[in-house]
């Protein structure tokens, strides 16, 4: 028998309690080759983009696909050799969002779920005096529940 223990975040959780730390991030001129392998290997959906130590912006997987189909219409063994040929040229800072959300550690993590509720964003980039320490999505929320 399986039992489980559910955790419920009291109203002074914070998105420290339940942030991925630790992030892997990504350079500006890192190419898109790059980033997919990371996704890939990982298993991330979200990457910040930093030059030197200043967050410039995140991509996703969904801007990766966008960029991977982009350029053909018809998927077939060709067009995937060549969109995997691009991937191998095109940077990062060509792709990634420039646009983001940060939140505060000490934010709660009510907080960062009307984040979410808000707009149409997938993750929050948690940062503390413009230093990144971590990074939360709708998925660390629903598993900070559970132990």
């Amino acid at each position: 028998m399986i039992t489980m223990t559910a955790k419920i975040l009291s109203h002074q959780s914070t998105v420290r309690d339940a942030m991925t730390a630790h992030v892997t991030s990504v350079s500006p001129l890192d190419t898109l080759a790059r980033v997919q392998t990371i996704f890939k290997n990982k298993r991330f959906h979200h990457l910040p983009v930093l030059d030197q130590d200043t967050i410039v912006g995140i991509i996703s997987t969904s801007d990766l696909e966008r960029s991977k189909h982009g350029t053909s219409f018809f998927r077939n063994e060709k067009t995937d050799r060549y969109n995997e040929a691009l991937l191998q040229t095109i940077l990062v800072e060509t792709v990634m969002t420039k646009e983001f959300r940060t939140i505060s550690p000490n934010a709660s993590t009510n907080e960062a779920y009307q984040e979410f509720k808000r707009g149409s964003i997938r993750c929050l980039l948690v940062t503390e005096n413009d230093v990144l320490l971590g990074i939360i999505t709708p998925l660390d929320l629903c598993e900070a529940f559970i132990i």
